[in-house]
């Protein structure tokens, strides 16, 4: 029997990212209040496009939630947002560290993810036009949307390996 070797390798430290993180959050935020919204429009089978403002406050409240959270609640609270999550916050030893779990440049990454998360958040574009989108679409929407979700936060949370825990892995499973 060959014994696993277990070799923690110590995540960077980088430099922090509230605002991508912020961003990211606001366009979750715009993005549930729109899903929300357009089920809203299809159960009462009515455009909410009644109220112009309604449509200027929708934006404005994610983004006010948004900076408030990280401003003042974010170091404070032991909870991760999908934006801190996205970028590679993760909690150790209790405290709330801004870490880099892939141990390179990220700029594609980050680039990547604002380029997703507009394009989510501009999804429910239609509804303020006065369309009701059905609820095959609403679910379909919301499903990708939640994988997206899934696989930015599970990317920013990667643990960095070496290459010799590669290796001794590989060596277990066969």
């Amino acid at each position: 029997m060959v014994e696993e070797e277990v070799i923690k390798v110590k995540e960077v430290k980088i430099k922090r990212h509230p605002i991508l993180a912020g961003f990211i959050d606001y366009a979750f935020g715009g993005y549930v209040l729109g899903a929300i919204l357009a089920l809203m429009t299809r159960i009462i089978n009515r455009p909410l496009t009644d109220n112009i403002m309604f449509f200027f406050m929708v934006p404005l409240i994610c983004i006010t939630v948004s900076i408030i959270y990280h401003s003042v609640f974010a170091k404070k609270t032991l909870f991760l947002s999908v934006g801190e999550l996205s970028v590679g916050k993760k909690i150790i030893d209790g405290k709330k560290e801004w870490t880099n779990p892939k141990g390179k440049n990220r700029i594609f990454d980050f680039v990547l993810l604002v380029v997703f998360y507009t394009m989510a958040m501009n999804t429910w574009d239609t509804i303020s036009m006065g369309n009701i989108l059905s609820y095959d679409t609403i679910f379909v929407q919301s499903g990708f949307f939640s994988l997206l979700v899934y696989l930015t936060t599970k990317d920013g949370q990667k643990i960095k390996t070496s290459k010799k825990d590669k290796k001794n892995k590989s060596l277990t499973t066969t």
